[in-house]
């Protein structure tokens, strides 16, 4: 693992045949993407009131990576969660399918007669090219798919959550 400041930072094996990458993605409600990135300064993260994110080992654990915890106002939380549906989804789904692009690569792949297959996961620079090739793709795919444009707004409502949203932050 990598301490803080550092410029590349290195996944820790289980040994396991599994293993997980995370990387951070940013984009903005206009459709402006931005490249993975590092960051050292404070972070705020805002949350919903769910008990499992306030526990105290959660609380020390942000504090010791310099991010500050706030918790969103009520009925807020669904403002921010198209976003999550609108980019996960294509990502996860474009990064799953390079996965078994590559797999059925290796499957039909000759080999001398006799010889067993032997499945080879690909390597940290293969699959960080994959996120980067992904990501660079996903707003023009979310722009076809008119996801960009934002959830439908429900006019009758005298609820608006952006101005809570900066009340609370401020307060």
């Amino acid at each position: 693992m990598a301490k803080r400041g550092e410029k590349t930072v290195w996944v820790r094996c289980s040994g396991t045949p599994k293993e997980r990458v995370a990387t951070m993605l940013l984009g903005d409600n206009d459709g402006n993407k931005y490249p993975p990135f590092h960051r050292i300064d404070p972070i705020l993260l805002l949350w919903d009131d769910f008990s499992g994110h306030w526990t105290q080992n959660v609380l020390d654990y942000a504090a010791s990576i310099n991010v500050v915890l706030e918790k969103a106002p009520p009925r807020a939380t669904s403002v921010s969660q198209p976003a999550d549906a609108a980019w996960s989804f294509p990502l996860k789904a474009s990064l799953r399918n390079l996965w078994h692009t590559e797999m059925q690569t290796q499957i039909t792949r000759p080999r001398a007669t006799g010889t067993k297959f032997k499945r080879k996961a690909p390597d940290r620079i293969k699959i960080c090219g994959w996120i980067s090739m992904t990501w660079d793709s996903l707003m023009a795919q979310l722009e076809k798919l008119s996801l960009l444009e934002g959830p439908p707004v429900d006019e009758s409502s005298d609820f608006d959550s952006s101005e809570a949203i900066v009340e609370e932050a401020t307060v």
